[in-house]
């Protein structure tokens, strides 16, 4: 705490006197060198008040006692893009106390410097790279790193250390590519090499350590940083993902499936699947993390692949852990209709389709009704019973005559899980649409027992029949000859009509006999 409390009293004292000086025209500084036996040399920096000077104008001398000792013009160095003074101080006794004064030419002002050093014969202090500091106030002497990363990079670890800068970036990061982004005392500079660096700007390769340089302002400190970078090294065991059609089915040759590893391996080969009912024709990879295999099935039905486990080594000698296994079924058989038929239980017209597999794309649009009677019926809708069985439902059906059936359009859409398109079918159903109702009485009969039977017939009683429309079947009694009452049945029918049929009896009656007595005679 007193440092800091005399450091900002002298800064406020060499402000003040600063400010005291007035302007003049560069002074008339020389030295009258003969009067010496020693020299002592010091390659320095200029600074007023925190600015360093750059022109060929500034000078600086060196008073021992009020007496000029040595003076200086600052030059430009080329090499090190740098502004120095070579100043060479002239004394005969060692241990004098040597006081500078500083021309800043831009503002015409003479400032004193802080630095007060002791000569010493044949001395040489400072360097082109890490000057002398001669300057106003007191700069910083510090010469740290405060912070070191890289643009678009987030580190898994950083260590900055005394004299050490250690650096794990994300696997498979290119260590020959990367900008530095740092920071450092205020005021530092950076160098590689004698280069200054400044932080975001350029690319360095780090596949190898770095050593990186830094120079406090007042240039007293030099601190050496070597920074070693590596990306990280997993000791997991490499995962392998295999994918492929999206459907478990599959209907064209070859089939093909991505294999993806979540590091670069080696030695990868077709044989390291293990295979069911299938053989792997081909394996490209487009790097060494993502392959490509065409697999071709032996056979109609299921088959499947997997990469085991330990089969394959990463680039961390790793071995691969199992892949997941990928099952899928070769289907090339289209499916088919193998019934349809009327649902006879429903109160409304429902047709029942069943098909060979489970099948998509059964809709409205897949049938069509056709016959007589369909001119203005419409399909209302289709309701799916389970995987392989449909109900189609019939609307509009009052006041229609004739008969209707269903059938599967050409262009149905109806595919099975592999995209097989179902086989086109002829194959219908029937309703018998008997809208016109009718009544048929037959007539009642009789005759007696012993006798043919009379001819069994029927009148229309309600309705009638169509011009041209018959009735099939006919009339038929109950069996037996004996004297009694038989009813009659009707096998009448026609599939455009809704009959109701009347029965009656025939009546068998007693035979009419007579009976003559013989005469007789007796003794």
């Amino acid at each position: 705490m007193k440092t800091f409390i005399y450091k900002i009293i002298l800064i406020s004292v060499f402000c003040l006197l600063s400010k005291s000086i007035q302007s003049q025209t560069a002074p008339n500084w020389s030295v009258n060198t003969s009067g010496y036996q020693h020299t002592m040399t010091f390659t320095a920096f200029l600074n007023v008040n925190g600015s360093t000077l750059t022109s060929s104008q500034d000078q600086v001398a060196a008073f021992v006692n009020d007496e000029i000792r040595g003076v200086s013009n600052v030059v430009f160095v080329d090499s090190l893009d740098k502004y120095v003074v070579f100043l060479t101080v002239f004394s005969n006794t060692n241990g004098e106390v040597i006081n500078f004064k500083i021309y800043d030419s831009a503002n015409q002002v003479v400032v004193p410097a802080i630095q007060t050093p002791m000569f010493n014969i044949d001395e040489s202090v400072g360097g082109v790279q890490q000057s002398y500091n001669i300057s106003s106030t007191i700069l910083n002497d510090e010469a740290e790193f405060t912070s070191f990363s890289f643009k678009g990079l987030t580190a898994i670890s950083t260590e900055i250390l005394s004299t050490e800068i250690n650096i794990v970036l994300p696997e498979n990061t290119d260590l020959t590519s990367l900008t530095p982004v740092f920071t450092s005392s205020n005021n530092s500079k950076v160098f590689i090499n004698n280069s200054i660096q400044e932080t975001g700007e350029g690319v360095v390769n780090f596949s190898e350590i770095i050593t990186y340089s830094v120079l406090s302002e007042d240039e007293s400190t030099l601190r050496e940083y070597n920074v070693n970078v590596s990306s990280f090294v997993s000791n997991a065991p490499t995962s392998v993902v295999i994918t492929g059609p999206d459907s478990k089915f599959v209907n064209t040759l070859p089939v093909t499936l991505d294999v993806v590893f979540s590091n670069t391996i080696s030695n990868f080969e077709i044989s390291d699947f293990v295979v069911e009912n299938a053989i792997v024709t081909s394996l490209t990879g487009t790097d060494f993390k993502n392959y490509k295999i065409t697999v071709i099935p032996l056979s109609q039905g299921e088959f499947s692949l997997q990469l085991p486990e330990g089969i394959v080594v990463d680039k961390h000698n790793n071995l691969t852990e199992a892949s997941n296994k990928v099952i899928y079924n070769y289907d090339i058989v289209r499916p088919v209709i193998t019934n349809l038929y009327v649902d006879e239980t429903s109160e409304a017209w429902v047709f029942v389709v069943d098909f060979s597999e489970e099948v998509s794309g059964v809709s409205v649009s897949s049938f069509e009704l056709m016959g007589a009677g369909a001119t203005e019926l419409e399909i209302d809708s289709v309701e799916k019973k389970s995987e392989t069985q449909y109900k189609v439902n019939v609307a509009n059906t009052s006041n229609i005559q004739g008969s209707v059936s269903l059938g599967l359009k050409d262009t149905s859409g109806i595919q099975d899980a592999a995209g097989n398109l179902i086989v086109e079918s002829s194959f219908e159903a029937f309703f018998l649409n008997n809208i016109t109702p009718i009544s048929i009485t037959a007539e009642a009969k009789t005759k007696a027992y012993g006798e043919l039977d009379p001819v069994l017939t029927y009148k229309i009683t309600s309705g009638s029949l169509r011009t041209g429309d018959t009735l099939s079947g006919g009339l038929n009694r109950e069996k037996g000859e004996d004297v009694g009452t038989y009813l009659i049945t009707s096998s009448l029918s026609n599939p455009n009509y809704a009959i109701t049929y009347n029965s009656s009896d025939l009546t068998i009656t007693s035979k009419a006999i007579t009976v003559t007595a013989e005469s007789a005679t007796k003794v």
